[in-house]
């Protein structure tokens, strides 16, 4: 209540006094009632004459130091040879007593006039503390809030638009770490002159954040405002002098459009952000925002906050789907698939939440649970086919093996049943230890070194290469079905399926083609040497309920 009435009351006022109009008659009216009532108390023989120091201060507080001696003049002429020392008696004042008054209110008067001077000064130095960079002298985010709302309130005619452009240096990083925090603000700096010599004179440019930058460009198409960002790119791309090194400037750029966007100053930074975002590369045109990539990455938000959730309430499970070998048809294990049983939006395949479990702690969570099941598809497993060769493959991530403790938890998971740690496989892509393959390959030879197998999964759909093989301590090399499914019609896929299971043979690694679909191709598969198969043709993935029934009716070492 407090707030309001201060916001709706003395800041009205305020503005209203600021009025020089307005002032000096409220300053003439205070001095004629301190008069009046100072002479009908009496005079000043009589009266307190403390009443004539509140026009003074007001005085002062509007015309500051020159407001307060004026003022101090009239307090002395009104309060002096104006006014008599006792009203009744007409008994006038002596000279020295009404000056002494006078010099003491213009003192008065010239300190309050320099203390308001003062508190004024220290008050626009926080203000532009608080809405300055002081770097590039560009306003700041919330000075920014104000321009957009202010900016809101001109759009009248329905075709009319602002737009708001959003810029992010992201070289901005490798500056910092490689020149220190000067050198990179110096850098910014000189962005910002860059971005500022191409808008419009009437845009309003203001700095975001470290590296962000935040123009409001007022009545202008997307279309002129998309050749306006095109500019600023081609300005960025001359590079900028760091310690005489030509240093490039790579930069993205988010724009939104108001009010087709929304008119909420708030909301559009953040789809400016989110429009950002979604620039697909280095110097390329500025990106509109994107309602349903907006809503996307909402509900990926949610999802990755529901699947801690599911995590903890054991909805995440897992599907076997049997590995056979290709020529004898016997069982050799199975490849447990991870799926989520979404309370609302039913199973939920990996390829929507593993990737964002990758970019938080939860995929350890995940990893853990496919441990655990893995030992208990491994004794369903032994209890129907007891002393076979078998594996229970697993998916794991890139941060798993390049954590140098993975090796320990494993053996955490293991240590009441170590026999079994060898019949456990761990399948891991290409791409997820691509460019850790130096903090991942000890860590890998570690695995191996306690029995665990290692799979390249998905092989031939990254960044396949000769020396990747060679540094990749695996057992395993699984074909992509990519290439598998469509092997009895593309001679292409024919030729790179059967060269490579003929470099697994030469590498001395085993062979798994994944997405084998139909006997033709099955037969096609085992007659090039194929060592193992994966997919419907065989069986589709199954909970662990179904998974020793299956073994009793497709293995005959389970019937004998």
């Amino acid at each position: 209540m407090k707030r309001r009435f201060d916001r709706f009351t003395f800041s009205p006022m305020i503005r209203l006094y600021n009025n020089p109009w307005i002032a000096i008659p409220t300053i003439a009216v205070c001095f004629v009632l301190s008069w009046i009532i100072v002479h009908e108390s009496g005079g000043t023989k009589f009266a307190h004459l403390h009443v004539v120091y509140f026009p003074v201060v007001l005085a002062a507080f509007r015309f500051r130091v020159l407001g307060g001696i004026v003022a101090g003049l009239v307090g002395m002429i009104v309060m002096g040879p104006i006014m008599p020392l006792d009203v009744l008696a007409g008994e006038p004042q002596e000279l020295d007593n009404w000056v002494s008054r006078g010099v003491y209110l213009c003192l008065f008067g010239l300190v309050i006039g320099l203390l308001h001077d003062t508190i004024l000064s220290h008050q626009q130095e926080l203000f532009r503390i608080m809405n300055y960079d002081p770097v590039t002298n560009l306003p700041l985010f919330e000075a920014f809030r104000r321009k957009i709302s202010a900016a809101a309130q001109t759009i009248n005619d329905p075709n009319d638009q602002h737009v708001i452009l959003n810029f992010e240096i992201t070289t901005a990083v490798d500056i910092r770490t490689s020149f220190g925090n000067d050198a990179c603000e110096d850098f910014i700096k000189a962005c910002a002159n860059r971005i500022k010599s191409i808008l419009p004179e009437e845009s309003y440019l203001a700095r975001g954040g470290h590296a962000t930058f935040l123009a409001l460009i007022e009545h202008v198409t997307p279309q002129e405002a998309g050749r306006i960002s095109n500019l600023i790119v081609c300005s960025l791309q001359y590079p900028v002098m760091m310690r005489s090194l030509p240093m490039r400037i790579d930069s993205r750029i988010g724009m939104v459009v108001f009010p087709d966007h929304g008119t909420q100053p708030d909301d559009l930074v953040r789809k400016s952000f989110a429009a950002m975002l979604q620039t697909p590369s280095r110097f390329s045109t500025a990106s509109v925002f994107n309602e349903h990539d907006d809503t996307m990455r909402r509900d990926n938000l949610k999802l990755l906050a529901d699947l801690g959730q599911a995590i903890e309430r054991k909805e995440i499970v897992f599907y076997a789907q049997p590995k056979l070998c290709a020529r004898t048809g016997l069982v050799r294990g199975c490849e447990l698939l991870v799926r989520w049983k979404h309370g609302e939006e039913g199973m939920i395949p990996p390829d929507r939440f593993i990737p964002l479990a990758e970019k938080s702690r939860l995929i350890y969570d995940i990893t853990s649970a496919s441990i655990e099941a893995a030992r208990t598809y491994m004794m369903a497993t032994e209890a129907v086919l007891p002393d076979i060769d078998y594996h229970i493959a697993i998916n794991v991530s890139g941060w798993d093996v390049t954590d140098s403790d993975f090796p320990n938890r494993l053996k955490a998971a293991f240590k009441d049943d170590m026999k079994r740690l060898p019949y456990l496989e761990l399948e891991i892509t290409e791409t997820s230890v691509i460019e850790d393959l130096g903090e991942a390959k000890p860590i890998l030879a570690e695995l191996r070194d306690m029995g665990v197998h290692i799979a390249i999964d998905d092989f031939g759909t990254g960044f396949s290469s000769f020396s990747y093989l060679k540094d990749f301590p695996a057992d395993t090399l699984k074909i992509d079905q990519s290439f598998v499914r469509e092997v009895m019609q593309s001679s292409t896929d024919a030729i790179l399926v059967r060269r490579t299971i003929e470099l697994s043979k030469d590498l001395n690694l085993k062979s798994i083609a994944e997405g084998v679909e139909d006997k033709e191709a099955a037969d096609w598969l085992t007659k090039q040497g194929c060592d193992m198969l994966q997919g419907y043709w065989i069986a589709k993935p199954m909970p662990l309920s179904e998974w020793p029934d299956w073994l009793k009716q497709n293995d005959p070492r389970a019937q004998a």
